[in-house]
């Protein structure tokens, strides 16, 4: 939770130091407004992130819930604490030493013939006094939002409401539609690939060694495939 909310000595920092100091070194260097509200977007982000962090982390561990005391304790194993420790241990180091894995990442970019001039500051007073607005953001937007408008009291208890499941759900709204178009493009795009492929063998009276390989006909067939069974899977789980 400390991680994904930015909290300075973990990776969440880290990374999201990195982000915002691209947008700034963007902003400054190209002076285009876009940059400027995606440094905007960015903070907003952020704060969200904090806000539903810090909801989840006060549900869990401050308020009293009887009723869930130990419901998955038998469940959890000894064995099952070594993984969750290496993961807990790579979060802090990461935030402290982020370094080694910077450096590691600047000479994979030069496989890719790009030259990573600019070391991110990630321990500037800068990047402390961002990650510091990010924060107060989201605390505000926790106590002011979520804790007045989104927890009710429904009957003997309080809970958190979500009240965008009444006009707008990502499934149903979102996520369906979208597979359903996704499905359509890559039928029809199958279709007219496969004819085209055909149509351009019969005609070729080389070995047509110059085929591309995205027009082939079992490239072709092989995209057709993926979006239907994406289209049925989603189709299953609705």
């Amino acid at each position: 939770m400390l991680g994904l909310s930015g909290v300075p000595g973990t990776n969440g920092y880290v990374s999201k130091t990195i982000l915002h100091e691209a947008l700034v070194e963007a902003a400054h260097e190209y002076h285009s407004l876009f940059f400027q509200v995606a440094e905007v977007v960015f903070y907003l982000a952020s704060a969200m992130t904090v806000a539903y962090m810090l909801k989840i982390f006060i549900t869990v561990f401050l308020e009293d819930n009887p009723e869930y005391y130990g419901q998955y304790k038998d469940q959890i194993k000894k064995r099952a604490l070594f993984p969750m420790a290496i993961i807990g241990s790579y979060i802090i180091l990461v935030g402290l030493f982020p370094m080694p894995i910077i450096h590691v990442i600047m000479d994979a970019l030069k496989s890719f013939n790009i030259d990573a001039h600019h070391i991110p500051h990630v321990f500037s007073l800068e990047a402390f006094k961002s990650s510091a607005i990010t924060l107060g953001l989201g605390t505000l937007l926790y106590i002011f939002f979520v804790r007045r408008v989104l927890y009710r009291k429904m009957g003997k208890k309080r809970i958190y409401i979500n009240p965008t499941t009444h006009w707008f759900q990502l499934e149903e709204n979102l996520y369906i539609p979208v597979l359903r178009h996704m499905y359509a493009i890559g039928f029809s795009y199958s279709k007219l690939s496969t004819s085209g492929s055909i149509i351009w063998l019969t005609k070729c009276n080389s070995p047509c060694d110059g085929l591309p390989t995205l027009t082939s006909p079992r490239s072709s067939a092989m995209t057709g495939v993926i979006f239907w069974w994406t289209f049925q899977r989603q189709n299953q789980l609705v």
